[in-house]
Formats: C-alpha cells, sequence, structure tokens
C-alpha cells in the first residue's frame, strides 16, 4: 500500500492526466524529439481550444471527430 502525498499546504495531492500549458512548454523539445512535431501541435491546439485532454491523447489521436 502507497502512502499519500501531500503538498506543501497538507492537502493530499491527486494525478488529473490532463496536459498543462506549463508542462508542453517546459518539455516542448522532449515532446517533439521522442513523439514527433505532431503531436506537440496537437497538444498546443488543445491548450489553445481550452480543451481538456491528455498527453496520450495528443500521441495517438484518440479522439477524432
Amino acid at each position: 500500500m502507497h502512502p499519500l502525498k501531500f503538498d506543501s499546504q497538507g492537502d493530499a495531492m491527486s494525478i488529473c492526466g490532463v496536459i498543462t500549458t506549463k508542462d508542453v512548454l517546459r518539455h516542448g523539445a522532449t515532446i517533439v524529439r521522442e513523439f514527433g512535431a505532431t503531436a506537440y501541435l496537437r497538444c498546443c491546439v488543445a491548450i489553445l481550444l481550452k480543451k481538456r485532454t491528455t498527453f496520450l491523447n495528443c500521441v495517438c489521436e484518440l479522439d477524432r471527430q
């Protein structure tokens, strides 16, 4: 059983799974190198459209419309 992790304010932390602007911009070079420019552009479009999506969805294009 894993112990709960707490943030600096003492609240239990959880993982939401959605991409954040900060993470996409901070790790842009890695995303392009490992997954390609298309995946990076999908992440950027999701951010611009304020669409809540996961990184896996951006990489694999799971949400075809």
